[in-house]
C-alpha cells in the first residue's frame, strides 16, 4: 500500500496553495509542515521534499507572492498602475504581504530576494531619478512611494479607507512623485546619522 492515499501532480504547488489558505484564514502561527501534509493527504514526511522546514516554505510563499504581484504589475506601468496593483494586492492577501515584506533579505532564500528584486525594479521604474538617499538605500522617492503605498494598503485592507479614497490618495501620492520641479531646501540631514545637511 502507498504511503500517500493519493497522486499530487505537483505537490509543491499544492502544499503552497494550501499555505495560502492557512496564511489567509488562520494566520501565520497556524502553518506547519505536518498540518499541510494532512491537508495535502500525504504522509508527513512528503512535504520535505519541496521544502527542507518551515522556513523554507515562508520563503517559498514569499517568492510565490513577489511572483504574483509582479505579475499584477505587467510588463511596463506607470507609477499610478504600479500603486494601484500593489494596493489591490495589499487588500486581496494582507497577510501574505506582510509575510512578503517581513522576511529580512539576508535570510530570505535566493529565489525569494531575486523576485522581490524583480518586483522593486519594477516600481523603480516608473518613477524619474530623484535624490539619493544613505549608501545601500533606494532614492528617496522610492522609500517614499513605498512607505505611502504600505500606509494606504494597511488603512485599506483594515477598511479604515473605503475604496474609493485609497483609489484617491494613491493617484495623489504619483502626481506628487513623479511632479517636475526642485525639491524645498532643508536643513536636515539627507539620512538619519548625516549630520552634513542638505541645502
Amino acid at each position: 500500500m502507498s504511503e500517500h492515499p493519493f497522486h499530487h501532480g505537483n505537490l509543491r504547488a499544492a502544499l503552497l496553495d494550501a499555505a495560502e489558505r492557512t496564511l489567509r484564514e488562520g494566520g501565520l502561527d497556524e502553518l506547519s509542515l505536518r498540518a499541510l501534509a494532512r491537508e495535502a493527504g500525504v504522509s508527513h514526511s512528503a512535504p520535505r521534499r519541496h521544502f527542507a522546514d518551515r522556513r523554507a516554505l515562508l520563503d517559498g510563499l514569499a517568492e510565490r507572492g513577489f511572483t504574483r504581484l509582479n505579475d499584477a504589475l505587467g510588463d511596463s506601468p506607470d507609477v499610478t498602475a504600479a500603486a494601484r496593483a500593489f494596493v489591490d494586492f495589499a487588500v486581496r492577501e494582507p497577510a501574505l504581504l506582510d509575510l512578503m515584506f517581513t522576511t529580512k533579505g539576508d535570510q530570505a532564500s535566493p529565489a525569494t530576494r531575486a523576485a522581490a528584486a524583480r518586483f522593486f525594479a519594477t516600481v523603480a521604474a516608473t518613477l524619474p531619478a530623484g535624490p539619493p538617499a544613505a549608501p545601500g538605500y533606494p532614492p528617496l522617492r522610492q522609500l517614499l512611494l513605498a512607505a505611502t503605498l504600505q500606509g494606504v494598503a494597511a488603512m485599506a485592507a483594515s477598511g479604515r479607507l473605503p475604496p474609493d479614497l485609497a483609489d484617491r490618495l494613491v493617484i495623489e501620492a504619483a502626481d506628487l512623485l513623479t511632479a517636475p520641479g526642485p525639491r524645498p531646501a532643508t536643513t536636515r540631514g539627507a539620512y538619519p546619522g548625516d549630520s552634513s545637511g542638505v541645502r
